[in-house]
């Protein structure tokens, strides 16, 4: 495991910004929509991992991906022009190595719809629940993305949810992540403000960690943009995980097995 020095990763007085977990509303009218537009929301019947934090709460991985080959209609509900150039020149690095095809034609019947609603944070649904959401609602937001985001931030922030929208989870709920959590820190921060987060909150987004029937990697991967960043001061080792930027070489290689170029 590459882990780094324990002066590395942010300090406990930098705000940190997460993503959190999103899942759809199991709901027969939903279920339509996602129907309505000519494909199944295979989320609606999959196998579930149970939220040990929140029993009343479901992991829902598996019938996510989408189909190779397949283009993805992406539109933009909003934003400025020259953060919507970016986002598109930044997502566009999965197609890189994913069999499938971007089209940001902002039509009606954009299967991943983006918002950019400030205090929201950032989030996506992964990858087929969008087809549960209903179209005038947004399947991602990029809430802190604005025109003076720094370029390597604004990497880190599209290439996660993008992952999300084809399907990955966070890598720090990989079942082999084993991330020694000071417990009680991790509650404290993420309890009190800005977040304000309830414990039940703290464990399903940070704590649980996925059955390996249903995790998208075979074992963790540190350099995964889908690992945001730990502090040290959450961690009993006091080292600290670095938020990554860029596409690692498990990233591209999973979504290469994923999404399969025709050979």
């Amino acid at each position: 495991m590459i882990e780094s020095e324990a002066t590395g990763g942010p300090e406990i007085d930098e705000e940190i910004c997460v993503c959190v977990d999103v899942f759809p509303p199991v709901d027969d009218d939903l279920a339509r929509s996602g129907a309505a537009q000519g494909e199944r929301a295979e989320s609606l019947d999959s196998v579930y991992a149970e939220d040990p934090g929140n029993p009343a709460r479901i992991a829902v991985l598996k019938g996510k991906r989408w189909a190779p080959g397949q283009t993805l209609r992406i539109a933009f509900m909003g934003g400025e022009r020259e953060v919507q150039r970016r986002v598109r020149e930044v997502a566009e690095l999965w197609t890189r190595h994913a069999n499938l095809t971007f089209d940001f034609d902002d039509g009606p019947s954009a299967q991943i719809r983006i918002a950019f609603t400030r205090g929201e944070g950032s989030w996506s649904y992964i990858g087929r629940d969008c087809l549960s959401i209903r179209r005038d609602e947004p399947t991602m937001n990029l809430g802190w993305l604005t025109r003076s985001t720094p370029d390597e931030e604004c990497s880190r922030v599209v290439l996660h949810e993008f992952g999300h929208a084809l399907g990955c989870i966070h890598e720090h709920q990989n079942p082999d992540a084993g991330i020694p959590w000071d417990t009680e820190a991790v509650y404290k921060y993420y309890m009190g403000p800005p977040n304000r987060w309830k414990r039940a909150d703290v464990d399903s987004n940070l704590f649980q960690r996925y059955a390996r029937n249903v995790t998208q990697f075979s074992r963790f991967d540190p350099r995964s943009i889908m690992l945001y960043a730990i502090p040290k001061a959450h961690t009993l080792d006091r080292k600290a995980r670095p938020g990554n930027s860029t596409l690692s070489e498990t990233d591209i290689d999973f979504i290469q097995r994923m999404y399969p170029r025709a050979s």
